[in-house]
C-alpha cells in the first residue's frame, strides 16, 4: 500500500476526537465525500495508528440500496466482537454470546435473549415472546448500547459504520440511529 499523503489534518482530527472520547465525552464523527476520495483509507490509517490493546475497534458494513437489512451493521459488529464465524451452528453462536457477555460483565446476561434474537439463533426466546415487534426492537437497541457502554468502561471503543450513505440515514430505524449516534459520557467514538 502506498503512503497516505495530505491527510495529516484529518488524522489529527480523528485522534483529537478519540482523546475527547477517552476523557469521557463520547463523539460522533461523520466522514463524508464522493466515492474514491479515500474515506475508507483514512479510517484504515487511523486504525493502524492505534494500539489494538488500548482501543476496541468495531466495524459494521452497510450495503447498497434495497439489499440486506438495516441491522446489517449491528450483525457485523456482534459477529466480530463475539468471534462468530459463518460456519458456526446455533449452539456455538449461543455459547460464544454467553461467554462473551459473561466475560464482559456477568450482570449483563439479561441482554442475551435480544442478542440471540438479532442473530436469529433458534426459536423465539421465552423472555421476548410477550413483546411486540416494536418492543423487541427497542430491547435490541438497548442491548447493543448496553454492550457498547459496558465494553467502553474497560477501554475506549471506536464504532465504524462503513459505506453508510448519507441519504440512507433516514432509512435506518430512528431508534437505532439515535442509539448509535447519541454521544455519552462513555469513551465511545462513532464514525460513519
Amino acid at each position: 500500500m502506498t503512503q497516505i499523503v495530505g491527510r495529516q489534518r484529518e488524522l489529527a482530527v480523528l485522534h483529537d476526537c478519540l482523546a475527547r472520547a477517552e476523557a469521557g465525552r463520547g463523539q460522533v464523527v461523520g466522514i463524508v465525500g464522493e466515492a474514491g476520495v479515500g474515506k475508507s483509507r483514512l479510517l484504515y490509517e487511523f486504525q493502524a495508528s492505534l494500539d489494538p490493546s488500548q482501543v476496541t475497534w468495531l466495524t459494521g458494513h452497510c450495503v447498497g440500496y434495497g439489499q440486506g437489512t438495516p441491522y446489517l451493521p449491528l450483525l457485523d459488529i456482534l459477529r466480530t466482537n463475539f468471534q462468530i464465524e459463518d460456519g458456526d451452528n446455533p449452539l456455538q453462536i449461543q455459547e460464544k454470546l454467553r461467554q462473551g457477555v459473561h466475560q464482559l460483565a456477568p450482570a449483563l446476561e439479561g441482554i442475551l435473549p435480544s442478542l440471540r434474537e438479532l442473530l436469529t439463533v433458534s426459536g423465539e426466546d421465552e423472555a421476548l415472546k410477550h413483546l411486540s415487534p416494536k418492543e423487541k426492537q427497542q430491547k435490541t437497541f438497548e442491548a447493543m448500547r448496553t454492550l457498547t457502554v459496558a465494553g467502553s468502561q474497560r477501554r475506549p471503543h471506536v464504532v465504524v459504520l462503513e459505506r453508510l450513505p448519507r441519504l440512507a440515514l433516514p432509512a435506518l430505524p430512528s431508534d437505532l440511529w439515535a442509539s448509535l449516534s447519541r454521544p455519552s459520557s462513555t469513551p465511545t467514538m462513532v464514525s460513519t
